[in-house]
């Protein structure tokens, strides 16, 4: 741009500022260096979190993760009932095994090498069906607390992790049921108060229809055979109880009692149906599981995290 002997230098560039300089006379080659200032800046970006006590990171319990019963009925499992070890399985560090089984495997241990308990009580039988459910109902849970590293000293006994799950204690005010039909169990749930602000239950039993579910095809199957041959004679169902009767003394202290009940039934064999009416067995019968009672008794203090 020029305007009589004056000329003004106009130099643009896109993300860039523009640069102007003015001359008053060109009678000569003039060397300009020009260097463009950037323009592209972002505002002050602050990232801001909230502090909470109970983090990890501000705690020696680095291996120490609390789950709640919300975030283990989102946890999608096969045939999508809920599974306590099936969500533990989501966790860093912990192998689920073989696919599709409620094992696990903390940072390289064995199955055997954790510890699963309930109320601060060892549970030695945690499987159903081999492996494909565990045999925790997680309708009566209320949270769960896993030690994958550095777990304290009152859980001495294993080398990889500890799994303590505590139930539900009930409500002091109304009460409430639910119910839930899987594709291969069903189970209840009730809660309310014996005496409003002060005694509370909790009832849940779960139940597997495996052998209804199996008996149509096994009475297909029996059906093809000929008059006088052998029989399949087959049948596997598994239920869990759980009983909690919970107490509120004062603000500070409580007392709980109850029980946890698994069993197991597999009965397997074949009989035949003899010319003369006398029918021959060759059948076994198998029951396992667990029977535990809960303590009598818990005191605790306002702070206390397994009380809130």
């Amino acid at each position: 741009m020029k305007a009589g002997n004056n000329v003004c230098l106009n130099i643009s560039y896109v993300g860039y500022d523009s640069f102007q300089q003015s001359f008053t006379q060109l009678e000569q080659d003039t060397l300009l260096p020009i260097l463009l200032s950037s323009h592209q800046q972002l505002a002050e970006v602050i990232i801001t979190s909230q502090y909470t006590a109970s983090s990890s990171v501000h705690t020696s319990g680095m291996g120490h993760t609390r789950l709640n019963k919300n975030l283990i009925r989102q946890t999608p499992v096969l045939f999508g009932e809920s599974d306590i070890i099936k969500t533990l399985q989501t966790l860093p560090g912990v192998s689920a095994g073989m696919a599709g089984l409620a094992g696990m495997h903390v940072r390289g241990g064995n199955g055997d090498d954790n510890l699963y308990m309930i109320e601060g009580n060892p549970l030695y039988q945690i499987n159903h069906v081999g492996g494909l459910f565990s045999a925790f109902n997680a309708e009566a849970v209320k949270d769960v607390e896993f030690f994958k590293s550095a777990f304290p000293a009152r859980y001495g006994g294993r080398l990889s992790s500890v799994v303590d799950i505590h139930t539900k204690d009930g409500n002091m005010k109304e009460y409430h049921g639910s119910a839930m039909l899987g594709l291969t169990s069903g189970s209840l749930n009730l809660e309310g108060p014996v005496v409003k602000d002060r005694t509370s239950f909790n009832f849940a039993l779960r139940r597997s229809w495996i052998d209804a579910l199996s008996a149509p095809a096994i009475a297909i199957w029996n059906s093809t055979r000929d008059k006088g041959d052998t029989e399949i004679v087959a049948r596997y169902a598994f239920t869990d109880m759980n009983f909690k009767l919970n107490h509120q003394f004062n603000d500070r202290s409580r007392g709980y009692a109850g029980v946890y009940w698994g069993n197991d039934f597999l009965k397997g064999g074949e009989k035949r149906d003899g010319n003369n009416g006398y029918e021959s067995r060759n059948t076994g019968k198998l029951r396992w599981g667990n029977i535990m009672h809960l303590p009598a008794g818990h005191t605790y203090s306002a702070t206390d995290s397994s009380a809130m």
